[in-house]
């Protein structure tokens, strides 16, 4: 039997990019590849993103009548991005079939489609080209039906229903302990270790809102703040580097808490942190160590978190994802809000007015379907895509104006599905609602730790369920406005910078000393 190798692999790769379609096909005929081997072939090229050669061998081969799932959905994939209509169509009807009753091969069609296809997405809404958006929703509805379905088209002459985003649900909110009244609020040092940037390694990227945000809380608070960017996730001798600093730093300053972003024991091949903060804790025992946790849904940290979890006094995040619930956590997960800097809620009247605000990249590409499926259901809505990087003004002005924005601007649509499907909150959830603003919210059960839909924020599953909002905004803005105002007061009381740094005060400080006293 024939056989392909790395030299002939090179080849094709470079023919097909200089788009030599026929010099590729004439290899092949050459080799003598056999049926599996040609198959193994275009799905190996297609995995690394070449031309359209491995959907030349798709056609070829389901041509010969081979109907294995994986050929179809890569044949249909790449169907559609070389606009070959009707391969694409007869390989997604062969598909139907195939994967309507396979949880398993759903999952493996997922794994094998996902980056390439969440690719063409982001280029389709960025071209844009509407059309191409369709046509891939239709081909990933086949392998996430249960997350597709809600985009579904509206019937003929749908007309939204105002009365139910209002009906509230039942409330599960969080239990979160403040100091006692009577405590007297002590001075503490902290250090706050925390990126600088939003990508931390990316010095390009916009400068992160976050340790602005906590260095304004705490010290409002009456905490003394000393601040270390980390400057990368990545680089071993960096991140080396960056803990031993830490570690000069939080002894030399006699610091008393130290906030530690995206702490794991062993990070990036090196177990440098672990080993330091193991140290710094018999050396320093008044210290307090907390995580800080901002992307706590990837699934990749968890073990590593699980690990940290050994070693910290706390854990901090917003997310009430699974790992929080393993034993190594028991009793030591803060969930909250992250901190504004400071209290932004508008005064503006209401703006009966649907708005988007917020990126479409790879973290959150299903917004480009649900953007995609709004606009051809005819929602009016105003849209303002952002991206990360810097705007050229003072960070935390920046992330004031933003603010502003969003208290001013009306109805402000956010959705909650990460890039593997997972339902999170996300910062914006609550930037909202401290802004002043009307949250229209995809639900996401953890949500409702914080808020109480139907009170607080307005709650949507479906385009159905935005129809709904939008006839409410249209006929009864006054009653929507009731809902923002009930929210951002609700926020105020409960989620204000002083009451989250009080809430971390207790958990660590006040709660630890009564657990050993």
């Amino acid at each position: 039997m024939a056989s392909f190798d790395d030299a002939l692999i090179e080849n094709l790769r470079q023919l097909d990019e200089a788009c030599d379609l026929s010099a590729c096909l004439r290899i092949l005929k050459e080799r003598q590849l056999s049926a599996d081997e040609l198959f193994r072939l275009a799905l190996l090229l297609y995995r690394e993103r070449c031309g359209p050669l491995p959907l030349e061998i798709a056609r070829q081969l389901t041509q010969a009548g081979i109907e294995h799932w994986v050929l179809l959905a890569l044949a249909a994939h790449l169907a559609l991005r070389f606009g070959d209509e009707d391969l694409a169509n007869e390989s997604l009807t062969k598909l139907v079939p195939l994967l309507a009753d396979g949880a398993a091969a759903r999952q493996a069609a997922r794994e094998l489609l996902a980056a390439p296809l969440i690719h063409d997405v982001l280029v389709a809404f960025y071209t844009p080209d509407q059309q191409r958006l369709r046509d891939l929703a239709r081909l990933w509805s086949l392998i996430e039906p249960e997350i597709m379905q809600p985009l579904a088209p509206l019937p003929a002459g749908y007309r939204g229903d105002p009365e139910r985003p209002l009906r509230p649900s039942a409330a599960g909110l969080l239990r979160l302990d403040a100091p006692s009244p009577d405590a007297q609020r002590q001075r503490r040092r902290v250090v706050l270790a925390i990126r600088r940037y939003w990508i931390a390694d990316v010095p390009t990227s916009r400068v992160h809102e976050i340790p602005l945000c906590l260095a304004a809380a705490m010290e409002a608070y009456g905490w003394e703040v000393i601040r270390y960017h980390l400057r990368s996730f990545t680089d071993p001798s960096v991140i080396a580097d960056d803990y031993r600093a830490i570690d000069a730093l939080c002894r030399e300053s006699g610091a008393e808490l130290l906030v530690l972003d995206d702490f794991l024991p062993e990070h990036a091949g090196t177990g440098a942190p672990g080993e330091i903060m193991r140290r710094l804790k018999v050396r320093s025992p008044q210290l307090r160590l907390v995580g800080l946790y901002l992307d706590c849904w990837q699934r990749g940290a968890w073990d590593g978190m699980e690990a940290a979890g050994a070693m910290l006094d706390a854990c901090w995040a917003s997310m009430d994802t699974p790992v929080w619930h393993r034993a190594a956590f028991r009793d030591k997960v803060l969930l909250t809000p992250m901190p504004n800097g400071g209290s932004y809620s508008s005064a503006v009247p209401l703006r009966a007015q649907l708005y988007f605000h917020g990126g479409v990249q790879q973290a959150n590409w299903y917004r480009a379907f649900w953007l995609t499926a709004m606009a051809d259901a005819g929602f009016a809505l105003e849209m303002a895509i952002s991206t990360h990087q810097s705007d050229g003004l003072e960070p935390l002005e920046s992330y004031r104006r933003y603010l502003r924005r969003l208290g001013e601007a009306g109805a402000t649509l956010n959705f909650a599905r990460r890039r593997d499907g997972q339902l999170t909150v996300t910062g914006r959830t609550f930037e909202v609602l401290a802004a002043g603003g009307l949250l229209v919210q995809e639900r996401c059960d953890e949500i409702d730790l914080y808020l109480i839909p139907g009170s607080h924020y307005l709650r949507f599953e479906s385009l159905a369920d935005l129809a709904d909002i939008a006839e409410l905004l249209r006929e009864a803005p006054d009653r929507a406005d009731e809902v923002r105002r009930a929210g951002a007061e609700f926020f105020r009381e409960r989620y204000a910078d002083d009451k989250i740094i009080g809430y971390l005060d207790q958990l660590v400080f006040h709660r630890h000393s009564a657990a050993n006293g």
